[in-house]
């Protein structure tokens, strides 16, 4: 409980301490007169002068009734001096007889003000939506995402909506603009984005709000409308359901607001106007007009790293809760911060001008004026009057207002929340909440330990994780697919999700006779209750609650089932019913397809069947799924309460949706049920699975499985009808690309490979059409594997019937294994959903096509020439080499021309053969150098010199593209969770040891989670050399991961002591056997490996420019440790796109070299981007860190001590051991010698004389 310890001043309510600055920050007492200093006046005037303020804004809102007339008449008679006394002195015996009035006074004298006080004191209002009044002020908590509208959780409860149209003027204009587009058919494909500058959706409310946002609305409409339930929940319409609509529109919600009432560290909704480069101009709807409000952008980036750490910035539209920290003289210009830390801790401690400009969401101290058994009664500015129930201050439970008089003693001030505003000329109602995740403005309370992953992440203050597997989620399953943080629906984000089964509540107080507040035992952070409809089944006789007797009497201890949840209040509705308690299919979390359940009719449409499961879930079985033949009238057979088994097809958990069959052939089929990709999901080679046809494709058709799951059936004889049921034999799957190969052949004893070879979809090339004339140089087009050959693959490509060749070496832009990887991966019925044509054949009637990124890239942003007519001399393009001959190469592009790099062009470096470092098909970057034209033929040369091109010139390619590239190329989705493994420590079984390495084995007992699959390690001689001679057989040695290859089973290991801090922990609890032990130090070492991640991703964020040491050098990348970042393990390419050499002379592990971390994600490798060759720092030395620190032998310098203090520019001495025509060697120690050139020996070449030299020699 989040309460004040300091206690007002006792025996007056003003104060005359002087507050200069009209500020709003956190104090735990309130001051009557934050305005100004000492004005004079005594209690008793200061008393005299608030009451008529308050007359006068009642008069103001045309409110006259009797009651004000009593009030007049009451001060009218205080104002006589000897009335007053008498007053004072009756109060005074009243309260020495021990007559109770309701309040404490902790000892205070009451005289007849505070009685009138007492009697002004609104009573606790509880909000229902009868209650809403149109325009009142509401704090509300964004619980659902949907494409156009936003659904708001409210106090007590209740749940509104935002339709996107009432979200601010600038989304307003977006759906406008869409509008008109739609209507005026625009062929541009972005036309709905009215900033072409911005690849986002402008109507993407997803990318502008974050569940468990809290958001202040306008009521606009209270109306009637269907109920809305818990998830998957069905319950009978309910006539007294309203619909709540709401509106976000900063101009409404601000319009009340006096200018004068501004102050830094007011909260103000606004709303991203547009963004500039220092920062956001924000639309604040106040009523003054031309006010500048701006948000700079170091003030924004904390609430988006905590709150939307996918974005890089505020959208156009996006409202946010900011706080002013200045404004300017005239009032027309402010600036603001969207800070969580500061925005939850400004707190309001000026009295406002006008009662209108108190909103909900503001922080205020508020001073309890009295004490009821349902709440409290409390005063804020010390004119204000509020109030909060016993939700609202965490307590219901509470047996009484003694009780509740203990944690909130009369007098004591203590910070409150503004919930609700409603300032009618009827009535004027604020309600307040004090509980701790309100002040603190947290979407949940503290963690109860029943949190789902994301609903964990909003109870510690972060956002849910976008993307999050749904396997972490138990009732989140689609497919293998992913879930965003809209479609996590709003009961999976409770502190205990819908359908809990809770088996000790306990019994703390009953709420009169509406229901009971229970405690859920083991936490503390939530409240609960249940109402009196839910302690007994439907139909049954609800029971009389009685505090002190029954079997619902205080004390008693029940199982329950989560129901509902209250997020503003952090209250969780509970049901006591044993038919809930006892159901084993009460949410949609407890339905998976595959399932048979018997199901009742509920009604039958065109569409088909609405059934219910159980009484809380309901499901849907589409009219080609009541049976396996058409009916003439299902109606006849499908009639209400009719019960009939059925099996679920789709529990579309996010959309709160399931699809049944009732299909016999699916219902009482035996066979194996495959809702996914996986093996896991069911999706196994060689299992006979029943599917449903979908729809015919060449050669084959389309059948879907259980849970959207689809799979392709290549046949040769007739396609089987839509809707028929068949038997099937899974072939092969790929889950990265989410396809499945099935064939009709379901004889077990058929071999898979035999099947294979049958189920390709390559058919004779005279079926094909010959006109390549519908496609074009540099189109982009889409297309489906065919056949997969040796060199090339079969592509039929969409829209048309051409056959298209896609060569290997046009897979990627790089070459060696990635190529062969991908092929491998590649399984016909594939789709590639971008290829770029490279050439057409019209002779045989077939295109060229490739599927390198940089081709791709050059196509869609069209920066390649269409012909050499448009070639101009220097500019850059990207092209891939045709032929390599000894004189050059000749290169291609996405035109009708090429070009030759002469073999002086290829390279800095000399050059002895282009056939040793040129390959065909290799993607190059070159710098058009010289375009001749005779006889209108175009003779263009190129050059292809690192020192010349430069690759950001080409106007479509990145310095990143290449790296990433590779990188994608080599990970396998399959093996992804191994990578997880590199840079974590480990133990490892030495197997055999050779002069170049050892081999090594994963000791399995260690506990990592290596995967089965990685059954062997090898150790290089760099990496083993500190412990070379303790490898004997099977010794167990500590090991760090520095690289495993999944595929090939294979992890790279090292023994260096620098990379291993546990590795003599982990070698002293395996020699110990000590399981405790050694499950201690891996939790520190996995500690310290979560914690290296941590690092890495903020380093990758801020691009973060670091030194790194060469581990491993491989043929195509190297294995980079970064000293500054904990040993993490990097990756860099050893090659560029022109520059294909063995990296084994220019890299040597100890090698320092610096760079800039380009990806840092969860199971990838974390990706370097190392400094070019002509920026690189002196101290990336190519003879590598393992020198540095060895100790010279008699140098001759003797401050010199290491070989690394020989630095580039250092000054020292060295000895001549002799004169080797023009240089002269030189010996620094007896293990460092060196030359001097006899250029480097005087200042001037042109003045040395080499004949006196000689002569003098």
């Amino acid at each position: 409980m989040a309460k004040e310890t300091d206690k007002a001043p006792k025996g007056a309510k003003g104060s005359s301490k002087k507050n200069d600055n009209k500020t709003s920050t956190a104090a735990t007492t309130v001051t009557d007169f934050p305005r100004g200093g000492s004005n004079g006046l005594t209690p008793l005037e200061f008393r005299e002068v608030t009451r008529q303020a308050e007359r006068e804004a009642i008069f103001a809102d045309g409110v006259t009734n009797e009651k004000t007339d009593r009030k007049k008449r009451m001060s009218g008679e205080n104002a006589d001096p000897t009335s007053q006394s008498k007053k004072k002195k009756k109060s005074k015996a009243t309260n020495n007889s021990g007559v109770s009035d309701g309040v404490a006074h902790a000892g205070e004298d009451a005289d007849d003000d505070d009685l009138l006080d007492d009697a002004r004191m609104a009573k606790v209002e509880n909000l229902t939506s009868k209650k809403l009044t149109k325009g009142a002020l509401i704090l509300g908590c964004v619980s659902v995402i949907h494409e156009l509208e936003l659904r708001i959780a409210l106090p007590n409860g209740l749940t509104g909506v935002v339709p996107i149209t009432s979200i601010s003027s600038e989304m307003t204009a977006f759906v406008e603009k869409a509008a008109g587009d739609a209507e005026s058919e625009s062929d541009d494909a972005n036309a709905m984005d009215v900033d072409s500058d911005k690849e986002d959706d402008p109507l993407d409310l997803e990318a502008r709000f974050y569940v468990g946002q809290f958001v202040k609305c306008v009521v606009v409409e209270v109306g009637s409308d269907s109920p809305v339930t818990a998830a998957g929940k069905s319950k009978k319409k309910n006539t007294n359901a309203l619909r709540i609509e709401l509106s976000l529109v900063p101009e409404e919600i601000n319009s009340r607001i006096d200018p004068e009432d501004v102050c830094e560290g007011m909260v103000i909704t606004a709303s991203v106007k547009s963004v500039e480069d220092r920062g956001y101009v924000l639309n604040t709807g106040l009523p003054k007009k031309n006010v500048a409000a701006f948000l700079p952008s170091d003030s924004a980036q904390p609430w988006i790293e905590r709150w939307m750490p996918d974005s890089e910035e505020l959208k156009v539209g996006q409202l946010v809760e900011a706080a002013v920290t200045s404004v300017s003289a005239d009032r027309r210009s402010m600036r603001f911060t969207i800070d969580p830390k500061i925005v939850a801790g400004c707190e309001v401690k000026d009295t406002y001008k006008t009662m209108a400009s108190i909103q909900p969401g503001q922080l205020v101290p508020a001073t309890i004026m009295r004490v009821w058994d349902n709440g409290l009664s409390l005063r804020f500015m010390g004119f204000y009057d509020c109030s909060a129930n016993l939700r609202s201050i965490g307590m219901l439970g509470a047996s009484g207002k003694d009780e509740i008089e203990k944690e909130y003693p009369f007098g004591d001030t203590i910070n409150v929340r503004v919930l609700y505003v409603s300032l009618t000329a009827a009535a004027k109602i604020i309600l307040v909440s004090a509980n701790p995740h309100i002040l603190q403005l947290r979407p949940r309370p503290a963690p109860t330990g029943y949190e789902l992953p994301n609903a964990a992440c909003l109870a510690a203050g972060r956002a849910p994780v976008v993307g999050s597997p749904a396997h972490e989620d138990p009732t989140a399953q689609n497919g293998g697919a992913t879930a965003s943080t809209s479609s996590i629906a709003d009961n999976q984000m409770w502190p205990i999700p819908y359908g809990t089964i809770l088996d000790d509540c306990v019994v703390v107080n009953t709420v009169g006779s509406k229901g009971l507040a229970l405690h859920v035992t083991g936490v503390d952070s939530v409240q609960a209750y249940t109402a009196a409809s839910q302690v007994v089944d439907e139909g049954e006789e609800v029971p009389t609650l009685n505090r002190h007797v029954g079997h619902f009497c205080v004390g008693t201890h029940h199982r329950a089932r989560v129901v509902g949840y209250d997020s503003i209040d952090a209250t969780l509705l509970l049901s006591l019913r044993p038919s809930a308690v006892s159901n084993s299919l009460f949410s949609i979390g407890d339905v998976h397809p595959g399932m048979l359940v018997t199901a009742t009719v509920r009604a039958y449409n065109d569409k088909g069947a609405s059934v219910d499961i159980s009484p809380q879930i309901r499901g849907f079985i589409f009219k080609e799924d009541l049976s396996d033949i058409p009916l003439k009238h299902p109606e006849l057979l499908f009639k209400p309460g009719k019960e009939i088994p059925c099996r679920v097809l789709k529990a579309l958990r996010d959309q709160n949706k399931i699809i049944l069959t009732a299909r016999k052939n699916l219902v009482k089929s035996k066979l194996p049920v495959v809702c996914g990709y996986t093996e896991e999901e069911g999706a196994v080679p060689g299992a006979i699975v029943q599917a449903t046809v979908i729809r015919a494709v060449k050669h084959g058709f389309i059948a879907s499985l259980y849970q959207g799951a689809v799979c392709l059936v290549p046949t040769e004889t007739k396609v089987p009808a839509t809707g028929h049921v068949i038997k099937c034999r899974i072939l092969k799957t790929n889950p990265a690309r989410r396809h499945i190969l099935a064939s009709l052949d379901v004889d077990p004893s058929t071999p898979l490979d035999e099947l294979l070879r049958k189920a390709s979809l390559n058919k004779d090339s005279s079926e094909y059409d010959k006109d390549v004339s519908q496609v074009s140089v540099g189109q982009l087009v889409s297309g489906v594997v065919v056949g997969v050959r040796e060199k090339h693959i079969n592509v039929c490509i969409d829209g048309s019937n051409l056959l298209a060749y896609l060569k290997i070496g046009q897979l990627s832009d790089h070459r060696g294994d990635v190529l062969e990887k991908i092929r491998s991966r590649t399984l016909v019925g594939d789709r590639f959903d971008e290829l770029v044509v490279t050439s057409r054949n019209e002779k045989r009637g077939v295109v060229d096509v490739s599927t390198k990124r940089s081709l791709l890239k050059a196509a869609k942003a069209k920066c390649t020439p269409p012909s050499a007519e448009d070639l101009v001399v220097g500019s850059t393009c990207v092209g891939w080499i045709e032929a390599v001959v000894d004189y050059g190469a000749f290169i291609a592009f996405l035109g009708s021309y090429k070009a030759l790099v002469p073999l002086e062009n290829i390279s800095d470096r000399y050059i002895h053969s282009t056939k040793d470092i040129l390959d065909a098909d290799q993607t190059v970057v070159v710098s058009i150098t010289s375009i001749d034209q005779t006889e209108g033929e175009y003779r263009v040369r190129a050059s292809m010199k690192e020192s010349v091109v430069d690759i950001s010139a080409t106007g479509c390619l990145e310095s990143n593209d290449f790296l990433e590239d590779y990188f994608d190329g080599l990970e396998s989705a399959d093996g992804a969770e191994v990578l997880e493994h590199i840079g974590s420590q480990t133990l490892v079984s030495v197997k055999q040891k050779h002069a170049y390495g050892v081999v090594v084995a994963p000791v399995k007992e260690a506990g990592q989670g290596l995967p089965s699959n990685i059954a062997s390690g090898f150790v290089t001689k760099q990496q083993a050399k500190e412990r070379m001679s303790e490898c004997a057989g099977n010794a167990v040695v500590s090991a760090f991961v520095l690289d495993v290859d999944p595929e090939k089973g294979i992890a790279d290991y090292s023994l260096r002591s620098a990379l291993l801090p546990n590795g003599a922990a982990l070698e002293k609890a395996a020699a110990e056997g000590d399981p405790d032990l050694l499950a201690k130090v891996l939790e520190n070492c996995n500690a310290k490996a979560e914690a290296t991640r941590k690092a890495l991703k903020t380093a990758c964020r801020e691009k973060k420019h670091t030194q790194m040491i060469v581990e491993i050098v491989k043929e195509d990348y190297l294995v980079l440790s970064m000293p500054h970042l904990g040993n993490a393990v990097g990756f860099a390419l050893a090659k560029t796109y022109n520059d294909r050499s063995r990296p084994f002379i220019r890299f040597k592990p100890g090698q320092r070299l610096n760079g800039t971390l380009v990806r840092a994600e969860a199971n990838k490798r974390t990706l370097v981007q190392l400094d070019p060759i002509t920026s690189r720092s002196k101290d990336e030395t190519e003879y590598g860190a393992e020198f540095t620190d060895v100790a010279v032998v008699q140098p001759v310098d003797p401050s010199v001590k290491l070989f690394g203090d020989y630095s580039e520019g250092c000054l020292t001495v060295a000895r001549v051991t002799g004169i080797d025509g023009n240089q002269a060697n030189l010996e620094f120690a007896s293990n460092v010698k060196g030359r001097l050139h006899i250029t480097e020996l005087f200042d001037d070449g042109a003045d040395i004389d080499v004949d006196a030299r000689d002569a003098e020699s």
